[in-house]
């Protein structure tokens, strides 16, 4: 539309009671018809596909920093993550687990902002306000930024917590059942999640299924609204599309030029660092870029846990 907002509208093939062998070239044909019809008109800018946006961080369950030695380099001078707030859009978060709880009370979960909180200040109920038994979305900022309080005040090493152990974070829910999420069209709307508390990473362990991927509407609006804050940086999951040695499988936004693109690499409960992870998703871009950006231990790794009906959990 001539405002700059993004519009759209979706294209249905019929359902289980159509009869396919007698009608599927008619309804293919109507498609393609209604497509090409509005591919000309000269308010559209382009036609691209509606992806499947599901969770990239499946591989998980025992190592983070350090895999080689189990040292923990950046803590011992002091990079902790504090004073820092990250940015996270995924399935949900357990609000209530040890490694982010915060025994005075639960974060109001409408988008509002307080930072006196122990580590989530800000939820923003996008889609609900809670996450899924397992919940992809808890076990990703457990990853980044858990840190155990067993009473919820007094924090202490735990067997879990994140590589930014001391840091906060913005929590934008975007769980829409099962792997996959509800991401809006507007990109401002998920990452702007922290920013008027300081908030300059945001990660995103998530993106489209498609394969092979491309350069598609997602990648050029996240490009966009990077390009005009450069002092924001989007952290995305390079995809769990690799397995055999898949080439061309990056996901989206994870192509974007602008965005830090992580794949998974093993660690010493497998093969080792050096070796990646075979459900990676592989480079290059269909454009021939070079992808993902770097790689980090994906696989075998320990985090907290979302369980939903209990209060407090913790390490065993």
């Amino acid at each position: 539309s001539g405002s700059g907002e993004t519009t759209g509208f979706y294209i249905t093939m019929g359902d289980e009671t159509d009869d396919w062998s007698s009608g599927f070239q008619t309804i293919v044909s109507c498609v393609l018809s209604t497509i090409a019809g509005i591919a000309l008109l000269p308010q559209v800018c382009s036609v691209d596909l509606n992806p499947l946006i599901s969770t990239n961080n499946v591989e998980a369950s025992a190592i983070l920093q350090d895999p080689v030695n189990m040292n923990y380099p950046f803590y011992r001078v002091g990079i902790t993550g504090r004073g820092q707030v990250i940015g996270v859009s995924d399935s949900g978060l357990d609000t209530d687990n040890c490694y982010v709880w915060d025994s005075s009370g639960d974060i109001r979960k409408n988008g509002s902002v307080d930072t006196s909180r122990r580590k989530v200040i800000q939820y923003d109920d996008f889609v609900d306000a809670k996450d899924d038994p397992s919940g992809h979305g808890t076990h990703v900022v457990g990853s980044i930024v858990g840190h155990r309080a067993i009473d919820g005040r007094t924090e202490s090493d735990g067997m879990a917590d994140g590589v930014a152990k001391d840091a906060k974070v913005a929590f934008f829910d975007s769980g829409a059942g099962g792997d996959s999420l509800s991401i809006p069209a507007d990109k401002g709307r998920y990452l702007g999640v922290g920013t008027s508390a300081g908030a300059r990473i945001h990660s995103s362990s998530w993106g489209s299924v498609l394969v092979p991927p491309k350069y598609d509407s997602m990648a050029r609006d996240t490009d966009s609204y990077l390009y005009n804050d450069w002092n924001f940086l989007q952290i995305v999951a390079a995809g769990n599309s690799g397995t055999g040695n898949l080439e061309k499988s990056v996901g989206s936004p994870a192509v974007a030029k602008n965005v830090l693109t992580v794949g998974a690499s093993q660690n010493p409960t497998n093969r080792g660092i050096e070796y990646l992870a075979d459900f990676s998703s592989r480079g290059p871009t269909s454009d021939g870029r070079i992808k993902p950006d770097v790689v980090a231990p994906g696989q075998s790794l320990l985090s907290m846990n979302a369980v939903p009906s209990e209060e407090g959990e913790c390490d065993p």
